[in-house]
This record gives structure tokens, sequence and C-alpha cells, in this order.
């Protein structure tokens, strides 16, 4: 905890941003096969496969389980109220993975859109 504390500001205000790029990298969608820009650092070459290059997940329903419990909690919370609740998706990275590598087997958000109140 004391490591956390000392040189906190230093961290936060005098962060630099790496000069590296990844301009040149490519991704085959289909096969997940991936170029590459010469230069690339192991660091880079390990977030570029574990968050983009990486195969489906299973889908287990806990996620929409979660969403279904909180969002639905935050939903009732506002019902009968003027006040309104949207929902809009955020940008994912500079390079986001296709839709079609993951099949939704139900949108829980798309399940609350669905209700009249």
């Amino acid at each position: 905890m004391q490591l956390c504390d000392r040189g906190y500001a230093g961290w936060a205000y005098d962060f630099l941003e790496t000069t590296r790029d990844m301009v040149g990298l490519q991704i085959d969608w289909a096969t997940l096969k991936v170029t590459f820009p010469p230069g690339a650092d192991d660091d880079q070459r390990g977030t570029v496969n574990s968050f983009l290059a990486h195969q489906r997940d299973e889908q287990s329903g806990r996620l929409v389980a979660y969403r279904r419990a909180w969002i639905g909690r935050t939903l009732d919370l506002y019902r009968g109220s003027d006040t309104k609740v949207i929902f809009f998706r955020l940008p994912r990275g500079p390079i986001p993975r296709p839709d079609g590598l993951s099949v939704k087997l139900t949108g829980s958000i798309r399940e609350f859109a669905s209700r009249p109140t």
C-alpha cells in the first residue's frame, strides 16, 4: 500500500505514452492470422493475440445474468419517473473485433428495450 501512495502524482501527471505504433498490422479475421509490423515487440504481439486474434469465447450466460440483474435494478429505480435511461455502445478500441466473431445468444439490453415501460 505504501508503494501506491509514493509517487502517485508523478505516475498520474507525468506519464508519457509510448511512441511505438502498430502501423502495418493486418489481421485475417476468417483465420485469425496476424501479420505484425516490423519491429513489433513481445508486449505488442501478446496484446494483439490475447485481445484481438483469439477464438470466440464460449457463452456461459453469466454476463447476461449480471446485466439483467443490475440493469434491471437500475431501470426499476427510475420506473415511473421522468428520467430517461439511455444505453449506447462505446468504441472498444482502435481495432474492434468484427461482430461476426461472437454470436450472441441473447441481448439483455434489447430485452429491456422491448418492455412496454
